[in-house]
Formats: C-alpha cells, sequence, structure tokens
C-alpha cells in the first residue's frame, strides 16, 4: 500500500494550492497546467542529467494517474482544486479515489525513455497524433488520395488521347462529358483511398483548424522520430506498449480508449522498422551502392564500344556515323531504319 491520493499526486507535481487553477477556464486548461509542470520536473529530475532515478518514476507516476482522471472525465467539480482545500487535505481518505493499485502500477514500470525524449515533448502543448478507429468509412487515406490523384491524372490523360483519335469537332462537348465520367469511373472503381469503418487510422493536429486530421491507414503512416525516441525496447510488444501508453496527452492521444486487440495492431505497426519515417532515406542510399555499379558497367561499355569504332570495326546495321557511344537515340517509325508501326 502507497497511501497515495489524488491530493499527494498534484503536490508531487509541485501544486499544493489550489489557486493556481483560479485563471483556467476549464479542466482542458488546468491539465495543460499540470503537464507543463510535469515537463520541467521530467527534464529536471532525468536520471540522464544525474537525477534521482526513484524522485523522476514518482514524478511520472503521479502525473499518469492524474492523465488517467482526465482522460476518464473523472476529476471531482470538474476542478483539480477541489483535490486541494484544506477540506479535502484534511478528508483525503474519504474525498479522493482510491489510486494504490493505479500508482503503484505506473511507479513499477522501469522504463525510461531518454532524456532527449522529453526534450522534444516539451515543444507540443497539443498531442501531435491521435490514434483511433474509423467511426464512419468515409475519411480517406492522404497518402492513399494522393497517390490516386497520380493515377487518376494518368488515367484521365489516356482517356484525352484516346477520345480525341475517335471525336470529331461537332461531338466534342458530348465527348467532354463522356471523358469526365469515364475518369471518374476509373476512379471509384479503383477507390483504395477510404479508411474503412472501424479500421486502425492515424491522423496529425492541424493547428490552423484545431482538431486533428489528415488521416491515414495505419500501414499508410510513417512513426516519426519523436515517437520513436520513446521507445526503451522496440523488439517487445509489451514494453512498446507501456512506452506508448506513457506518451498519452503528450504526443499521442486515444490509444488508450481502443480495445486491446486494436492497441497491440498499433504497436505491432510501431515497432516495425520498415514504418520508421527516416528508413526510407536510408534504404535508398543503400540502393545507390548498386546502382553505381551498374552505371560503371555501361561507363565501362561505352568505352569499349567507343574503342571497337576508333579501331574500325564494321558497324551495325542502322547505325549512324553521329550516333555517340554510350547515348541513346529514338528512331522515329519509318526513319534511321525504325520498322514503320503502321
Amino acid at each position: 500500500m502507497t497511501n497515495k491520493t489524488l491530493t499527494s499526486c498534484l503536490g508531487d507535481l509541485d501544486f499544493t494550492d489550489g489557486t493556481v487553477f483560479d485563471a483556467c477556464a476549464n479542466t482542458d486548461e488546468e491539465f495543460k497546467l499540470i503537464k507543463k509542470n510535469w515537463r520541467k520536473k521530467v527534464l529536471a529530475e532525468h536520471p540522464d542529467k544525474g537525477g534521482d532515478p526513484d524522485k523522476f518514476r514518482t514524478t511520472n507516476a503521479s502525473f499518469e494517474v492524474l492523465r488517467d482522471l482526465y482522460q476518464q472525465s473523472k476529476v471531482k467539480d470538474g476542478t483539480y482544486s477541489s483535490y486541494l482545500s484544506e477540506s479535502a487535505k484534511a478528508e483525503a481518505a474519504e474525498s479522493d479515489i482510491d489510486i494504490d493499485e493505479l500508482f503503484t502500477k505506473y511507479s513499477k514500470n522501469t522504463n525510461v525513455p531518454s532524456w532527449d525524449f522529453y526534450e522534444e515533448a516539451a515543444e507540443e502543448e497539443v498531442p501531435g497524433y491521435k490514434v483511433e478507429t474509423a467511426r464512419s468509412g468515409r475519411a480517406k487515406c492522404t497518402v492513399c488520395k494522393k497517390n490516386s490523384g497520380k493515377v487518376a491524372i494518368a488515367d484521365s490523360a489516356a482517356a484525352e488521347v484516346s477520345t480525341a483519335i475517335v471525336a470529331t469537332s461537332t461531338a466534342s462537348r458530348s465527348s467532354s462529358r463522356a471523358k469526365k465520367s469515364a475518369s471518374s469511373a476509373v476512379v471509384k472503381q479503383n477507390d483504395t483511398t477510404v479508411i474503412g469503418l472501424g479500421e486502425v487510422r492515424v491522423g496529425s493536429f492541424d493547428k490552423m483548424a484545431g482538431s486533428y486530421g489528415r488521416w491515414h491507414h495505419l500501414e499508410c503512416w510513417r512513426v516519426p522520430k519523436k515517437v520513436q525516441n520513446g521507445l526503451t525496447d522496440p523488439s517487445d510488444e509489451e514494453s512498446c506498449l507501456r512506452d506508448l501508453l506513457s506518451m498519452e496527452e503528450v504526443l499521442l492521444t486515444g490509444l488508450a480508449a481502443m480495445d486491446e486487440e486494436d492497441q497491440m495492431t498499433f504497436v505491432r505497426h510501431v515497432i516495425n522498422s520498415d514504418h520508421w519515417a527516416g528508413n526510407r532515406k536510408r534504404k535508398a542510399g543503400a540502393a545507390s551502392g548498386p546502382s553505381k555499379a551498374k552505371s560503371a558497367k555501361v561507363a565501362s561499355k561505352s568505352e569499349s564500344a567507343s574503342k571497337a569504332a576508333k579501331g574500325g570495326k564494321k558497324k551495325s546495321a542502322g547505325s549512324t556515323a553521329n550516333v555517340v557511344p554510350g547515348s541513346y537515340s529514338i528512331l522515329a517509325p519509318g526513319l534511321g531504319g525504325a520498322v514503320d508501326d503502321e
């Protein structure tokens, strides 16, 4: 038994006087103030900076208890100051929720993300990302929509070329309508942009709109560096889940409200380094080796061809005196030895 109360949890974050919340209009603003104090304390108490690990865990555990209360809308009378009144302090055992089990669970968490993780998290006033299951089945994936747009443009261009061949000047207006209908039909038929009802999706916070948007299919979401830095052991699913839940209302929101199956679906996506932002560049860099080797081979062949030409070897049919070794010439149909397509 820890005999912890919500009053003592607030005390761990340096809140001892309820008047500190007087300027706050609602619980949301009060929690932002709590989060601000928590950030300052964990940066100062972090073991990487010589802080006491036990004190650091206590600060984190108290914050997570207060965060749970906020997420579940269980703050007494809608204000944290209700736990700091003189009567609340005197009657803590009666007025506070029994949080021993919850506090113990959080305080036993030995996962300690790096100091850099907390420093980056301190820059976020509002969680940057939201994970949830799609509630309507109408939202579209930002990545798929962008890729679909490219395909639609190509399909539309092909349709225009085809229509131009068979269209007549007198039927241009009806032909235009037909092209639009055909293009629309192609897009609808191949529409993979919609995030299905119940699918796990991830969105980002739009500061201009003040809400979450730019939704992604989970498989299209690249795990940001900030989230990566908070994973203490990406090889362990349970450890990763604890890490991600500790990011609730800091970098992420919504994960705690999901059922266990969907939570683990999200966890497995996050721990797969193929989904990490930045890995795409490294893959491209790794692929440059073979590409360079291939270029060297082409250059070698071009050099050999050049020497052969200088040596007076017989030219092949269709070659021209103006062709530079190693270059590529596109021959027009029926000219320069090319076969007429007709």
